[in-house]
């Protein structure tokens, strides 16, 4: 997982992407979990377009994140709960 200082720690109820995904400045991001409880949390870093770290974030299931201007990457962790989904929305 990644900890609330964006720093990769080994935490047995989580997963981390193997990489950064590419993003797009405006579009809506949904993140979701099945069996989500208050503890399992998704967390990720954002990244410029040289891939410099600028700052960590955390949601919790079923939220919406516009992708704000000057992030090209993002890097998730997410909870080991079942269905795991981070989807763009079409509609933003």
């Amino acid at each position: 997982m990644l900890n609330v200082y964006g720093d990769q720690i080994t935490y047995e109820d989580g997963s981390l992407m193997a990489n950064k995904i590419k993003v797009v400045e405006g579009e809506v991001l949904h993140f979701h979990a099945e069996n989500y409880s208050s503890s399992r949390l998704f967390r990720f870093n954002t990244y410029d377009s040289d891939g410099n770290y600028i700052s960590h974030l955390y949601f919790s299931s079923d939220q919406d994140w516009m992708v704000p201007d000057g992030t090209y990457y993002i890097w998730v962790s997410y909870p080991n709960v079942g269905d795991v989904s981070l989807t763009i929305k079409a509609d933003y």
